[in-house]
């Protein structure tokens, strides 16, 4: 069953569509980043240190981060390259705190080709910044106090066509036309880096999954 608001485009699911699918769940203490997507990734944590903890706000184990210098990473592959493609960019996050810049998720970081990310500031608002090959750049901005501390929000980047979506708790924020493809580079994907907080089943479709405001899945992806 889909949630509402998903478009179930055939009756069966092309697996190979979801790039990413983290569910960052396992026992406390434990490092599982295993990447259950038809790619199989690698995600290494760059801290060193075991970031698995117990989420009190979803009653599970989630990946936890509380410093800087602590988040996961992937190496580039071409299948990472979101193109001209629609695209859903999903996970939950459970902020304890936000104070300077948050990058919830980037292919930015490590210097080189600029393509996407996406950050809070410390006012709660949510920034979705991506670059592109024919438009130069697009930037969605959410306004202040829009994901709450110390509640797990569903947040959603969506491309459907020429239209670009961002989605906090299945309510649509923030829009903006997007045309042509978004650049491509060799930077990692990296997420988590310099928040404080949690974070969730984390998906990569190559799919506009949400058309319209919907209800957040409450169940784990399984594609």
């Amino acid at each position: 069953m889909f949630p509402l608001g998903v478009l179930n485009k055939k009756n069966t699911v092309n697996q190979s569509l979801t790039v990413v699918l983290l569910h960052l769940s396992g026992t406390v203490g434990a490092i599982d980043y295993t990447d259950s997507s038809p790619y199989s990734r690698t995600f290494t944590n760059n801290s060193g240190t075991p970031l698995l903890a117990n989420n009190p706000i979803a009653s599970r184990v989630s990946l936890q981060i509380s410093s800087g210098g602590e988040y996961i990473e992937t190496d580039d592959a071409p299948s990472l390259s979101l193109g001209s493609s629609d695209f859903t960019i999903e996970f939950f996050a459970t902020p304890s705190s936000i104070t300077g810049v948050s990058f919830w998720l980037e292919r930015w970081f490590g210097g080189g080709v600029f393509s996407y990310q996406l950050y809070a500031n410390n006012d709660n608002s949510l920034h979705f910044d991506l670059r592109g090959v024919t438009q130069s750049q697009l930037l969605l901005d959410a306004p202040a106090n829009s994901i709450t501390n110390n509640y797990r929000n569903h947040i959603a980047i969506v491309r459907s066509g020429n239209t670009i979506t961002m989605y906090i708790n299945g309510v649509a924020v923030a829009s903006g036309a997007f045309v042509g493809a978004v650049v491509d580079t060799t930077n990692p994907l990296a997420v988590g880096r310099n928040i404080n907080g949690y974070i969730d089943e984390f998906r990569i479709r190559k799919e506009a999954m949400y058309l319209a405001n919907f209800t957040p899945p409450t169940s784990p992806f399984t594609y």
